[in-house]
């Protein structure tokens, strides 16, 4: 979820795990993968190690994804990314669907649970509780919580 998000739009999250960016995800790995333009550049390990390649911005961006949503993705932890890269990979060879919901969670670093035993394939994204703050009217939904003072 990205930070500066309207509290409405917070509580629509916590209570259905879906954001703008798992809808964009459930909608982009569905199949049929064949005619996709990123489909063997997806198996490539670590593909999304540090920067997101070219392709998966535009394909993100015609998912509705703004920039903002984009750029925070970005700078998901490349150990996160390369677990969903696995999943979605697993996804493909199966012909399978996967689906992304996200929540939070008591941990003091994001992570993710997975279920590939069924169809749809499950990823689900938890961020820190205490990743969550204020920011005016807005959560500020971050990756990390923030520094003690």
């Amino acid at each position: 979820m990205p930070p500066m998000t309207a509290v409405q739009i917070f509580i629509d999250a916590i209570r259905t795990g879906k954001t703008r960016t798992m809808l964009a995800f459930d909608s982009l790995f569905t199949p049929p993968y064949e005619a996709q333009p990123w489909l063997q550049d997806i198996k490539v390990a670590e593909v999304f190690d540090n920067t997101l390649p070219p392709w998966a911005v535009v394909a993100l961006a015609q998912k509705g994804l703004s920039g903002r949503e984009i750029a925070h993705i970005n700078i998901w932890p490349n150990n996160l990314k390369e677990q969903i890269r696995g999943v979605v990979e697993q996804a493909i060879d199966a012909g399978r669907s996967v689906r992304f919901f996200w929540g939070l969670w008591d941990g003091t670093a994001p992570t993710i649970e997975t279920d590939t035993s069924g169809d749809p394939l499950i990823v689900k994204f938890l961020t820190p509780r205490s990743a969550v703050t204020m920011a005016g009217t807005d959560v500020d939904v971050g990756i990390y919580p923030p520094p003690s003072p």
